[in-house]
C-alpha cells in the first residue's frame, strides 16, 4: 500500500484523529516521521513492514512545506482523507465508499459522523452537526445550525435551519421547517415514505409505542409544544397548541390554540376530533366527556368545571355539549344563571323572570308553569273598632294575621287645696300580633275592640278622681291584648301613673306620675305599643301652680313616632295625643296645668289606638281641678292573605 501524506501547519485536531485511527486500524503497517529541517516533499513516503510505533511531528515541525497541499490518505473502502486547497470540506473517513466522518466549511464548523451523515452538506451549512446513519443526509443550501443525533435523524431536511433533533428517526420527515426541537424516538415521524413536515418553532419531547411519534403527523403546524409519551400523535395541521402528559391530545386530528395538561388529557373515547381554543386539565379528561363532536372554545377541568370560552358561560358538574346559561351547577342543570344574569333554574325547576323589579310592596308570583311576574299582594284588611262584629273568613284565604290593641286608661283628675298634686296619666293598652293558618280558624270569629277608660271627673275639693281602666281587645279565643290602667287622682302625697296593659308583642306605655307642688312628669317610652298620658301639674299651699307634663311620644324600634300631647301651661289643658298613620299606634295625652285662681286645665285625650289620657291639673281652694283625659279605644285588625 502506498500513502501520500503531507501535513501543513499546524495539524488540526481531526488530522491527529486520523493518525490515531490509521495506527489502530493498520496495526504495524503504518509509519510516519518528522524531518529536521522540514521536508519539502514526502510524496513517496513508504509504509514499511514490521514497524510497531509511530512518530507524530515535534512542536513547530511539519511534514512538507507551508505551501504544500494535502494529497490523500486512503485505505480502500475504509479510510479516506482528502482536503482541497484552502481547507474547504474535509472527508476524513469513508465506509463502503460513502462518507463516514467529514467536516465542512472554511473553519470546519460542520461535523458529521455516520454513513451518509451530511452527505449533501457544503461549506454553507454553518454550525451543523449530524451524528448517526443518514443524519442530516440531504441538508443543502444555507440550512445551518442544525443538530441531529440518531439513526435517520433529520435525514430529509433540505433548507430548514436551527433544528435540534435527538433520537432514532427524530425529525426524519422535516423538510424545510426551522427552529424545531425533537427529543425522543420517532418525533416528527410516522412511517411515511414521503417527507412532509414544514412547520417552524415546534417542540416535541417523548417516546412512542408505535412508528408514529410525538407530533409525528404534523405537516404544516407551527409553534406547537408536545411533551409526553405518545402525545399529539394524530395532529396533522395546527398552530400554537400546548400539550403536556402521557398520550395527551392524541385524539386531536387538527386544531389550534388548544391547551391539554394531564395524562391522556384531550384524548377521551373518540378517535378523531377537531377543535380550537380548548383548555383541558386533568387525567383522562376530554374536551367534552359525553360527545365526540368537534368542539371549540371549551373548558374542562377535572370533569367538574366546564365553560364555553366564546360566550363566557360557566358550569359546575354539567357536561352538556351546549351550555345555554352563563352559570350552571349540577349534572341535571339543578341551578342555572342565564347570560342576562337571571336565575333560570333552581332545584332543577326552570323559571322565566320579569324584566323589572316591580313596584313597592309587590311580590313575585308564579303561574304554576315557571313564569314569574310581579303582582300586588291580594289581601283583605278589616279594622274592627266595635264590640259585636263578627269576622267572616273569606273564600280562598291562606293565612290570617291578627293585631289586637287594648283600650287606653283614662287620666286621673287633679286635687284641690295647697300642696296638692295633679292627676297621673293613664297607661296605654297592650299590643298582640300573630299569624294563623286560615284553615285553623273558624268561619266566623268575634272581633272585639276594647274601650278606652274615661278620665277622672273634676273635683272642687279634696283629692282628685281616678281614671277608668281600658278594656281588653280580642279575636275570639285566638288572641287578646289587655287594656291600660287608669291614672290616679291627685292628692297631697302624689299620684302614681297608670301601668300599661300587657300584650303578646309589647306592653303599653305607662302613664306619668304626679308629685305634690311640682310640675307634672312626662310619660315614658314604649317598646312597640301605644303610649301613656302625661301627669297634671301640682299646686303648693302658697298658691304656686305648675305646668302639666307631656304625654308619651317615643315608640322604640320605630324610625318615627307620633307627636306627644303637650303638657298644659298657665292653667291650660294638655294637648291630645297624635295617631301614627299606617301602624295604628298613638301617643298619650298631655297633662293639664294647675291653677290657683281659676279652674285648672284638663288632661288631653289619648290618640287611637289604645293610648292613655293625660292627668288633670290641681286647683287652689274654691276652684275646680282639671278632669283627666280619656284613654283611646282599642282595635282589632285582621289581614287576610290569599
Amino acid at each position: 500500500m502506498k500513502v501520500n501524506f503531507l501535513l501543513s501547519p499546524p495539524p488540526p485536531f481531526y488530522k491527529l484523529i486520523v493518525c490515531l485511527l490509521l495506527t489502530s486500524m493498520c496495526g504495524n503497517r503504518m509509519f510516519a516521521q518528522t524531518c529536521d529541517p522540514a521536508c519539502e516533499d514526502l510524496s513517496n513516503l513508504d509504509v514499511t513492514t514490521n514497524i510497531n510505533s509511530h512518530l507524530l511531528p515535534d512542536a513547530d515541525r511539519n511534514l512538507g512545506s507551508e505551501d504544500s497541499s494535502w494529497s490523500e490518505i486512503y485505505l480502500e473502502k475504509v479510510i479516506h482523507f482528502d482536503e482541497a486547497e484552502g481547507y474547504s470540506n474535509v472527508d476524513m473517513l469513508k465506509l463502503n465508499s460513502n462518507k463516514f466522518l467529514h467536516v465542512t466549511g472554511g473553519s470546519y464548523d460542520g461535523l458529521f459522523l455516520g454513513e451518509y451523515a451530511g452527505d449533501a452538506a457544503s461549506s454553507s451549512n454553518h454550525g451543523t452537526v449530524g451524528i448517526g446513519y443518514k443524519a442530516l443526509e440531504t441538508v443543502t443550501g444555507s440550512a445551518g445550525h442544525n443538530t441531529s443525533v440518531g439513526w435517520y435523524s433529520s435525514s430529509n431536511i433540505t433548507s430548514g435551519g436551527k433544528n435540534t433533533m435527538i433520537g432514532s428517526r427524530a425529525g426524519e420527515l422535516i423538510t424545510t421547517g426551522s427552529s424545531n426541537i425533537g427529543i425522543g424516538q420517532n418525533t416528527y415521524y410516522n412511517n411515511s415514505d414521503s417527507p412532509q413536515v414544514t412547520g417552524d418553532g415546534n417542540i416535541a419531547i417523548g417516546g412512542t409505542s408505535t412508528t408514529t411519534g410525538v407530533l409525528g403527523n404534523v405537516t404544516s403546524g407551527d409553534y406547537n409544544v408536545a411533551i409526553g409519551y405518545n402525545s399529539v400523535i394524530g395532529l396533522t395541521e395546527g398552530v400554537e397548541n400546548t400539550v403536556i402528559g402521557y398520550s395527551a391530545g392524541s385524539s386531536i386530528s387538527d386544531g389550534s390554540n388548544n391547551i391539554f395538561v394531564g395524562s391522556e388529557s384531550g384524548k377521551g373515547s373518540f378517535p378523531s376530533q377537531s377543535g380550537n381554543n380548548n383548555i383541558v386539565i386533568g387525567n383522562n379528561i376530554s374536551v367534552n366527556p359525553s360527545t365526540g363532536l368537534d368542539l371549540s372554545n371549551r373548558l374542562n377541568i377535572g370533569n367538574l368545571l366546564y365553560g364555553d370560552l366564546s360566550s363566557g358561560k360557566f358550569s359546575v358538574g354539567n357536561s352538556g355539549s351546549t351550555l345555554s346559561n352563563t352559570f350552571n351547577v349540577g349534572s341535571g342543570d339543578e341551578f342555572q344563571v342565564s347570560s342576562t344574569g337571571d336565575l333560570v333554574r333552581i332545584n332543577d325547576v326552570g323559571y322565566t323572570w320579569p324584566d323589572d323589579d316591580g313596584d313597592a310592596n309587590q311580590v313575585l308570583q308564579t303561574d304554576g308553569s315557571g313564569n314569574l311576574d310581579w303582582e300586588t299582594v291580594v289581601t283583605d284588611v278589616q279594622v274592627f273598632t266595635g264590640t259585636t262584629t263578627l269576622w267572616a273568613k273569606p273564600t280562598g284565604a291562606v293565612s290570617v294575621t291578627v293585631i289586637c290593641i287594648g283600650g287606653g286608661g283614662g287620666g286621673g283628675s287633679g286635687g284641690v287645696t295647697g300642696d296638692m298634686s295633679g292627676g297621673s296619666g293613664g297607661g296605654a293598652g297592650g299590643m298582640s300580633e300573630m299569624t294563623f293558618n286560615a284553615a285553623n280558624l273558624d268561619a266566623n270569629v268575634l272581633a272585639y275592640a276594647g274601650a278606652g277608660g274615661t278620665g277622672g271627673a273634676a273635683v272642687s275639693s279634696g283629692d282628685g278622681k281616678d281614671g277608668g281602666n281600658g278594656t281588653k281587645s280580642f279575636f275570639g279565643d285566638y288572641l287578646k291584648a289587655s287594656g291600660g290602667n287608669g291614672g290616679n287622682g291627685g292628692s297631697s302625697t302624689g299620684a302614681a301613673g297608670g301601668s300599661g296593659g300587657p300584650g303578646l308583642k309589647s306592653q303599653g306605655g305607662s302613664g306619668a306620675s304626679a308629685d305634690p307642688a311640682d310640675q307634672g312628669d312626662d310619660a315614658g317610652n314604649s317598646n312597640y305599643a301605644s303610649l301613656g298620658g302625661g301627669a297634671g301639674g301640682g299646686i303648693s299651699s302658697g298658691g304656686t301652680a305648675y305646668s302639666g307634663g307631656d304625654g308619651g311620644g317615643n315608640i322604640q324600634f320605630m324610625n318615627s313616632s307620633p307627636a306627644a300631647g303637650s303638657g298644659g301651661t298657665s292653667g291650660g289643658s294638655g294637648g291630645n295625643g297624635t295617631a301614627e298613620s299606617g301602624n295604628y299606634l298613638g301617643s298619650g295625652g298631655g297633662g293639664g296645668a294647675a291653677s290657683a285662681s281659676a279652674t285648672a286645665g284638663s288632661g288631653g285625650n289619648g290618640a287611637s289606638y289604645g293610648a292613655g289620657g293625660g292627668g288633670g291639673g290641681a286647683a287652689g281652694s274654691g276652684h275646680t281641678s282639671g278632669a283627666g283625659g280619656d284613654g283611646a279605644n282599642g282595635v282589632v285588625i285582621v289581614i287576610t292573605y290569599f
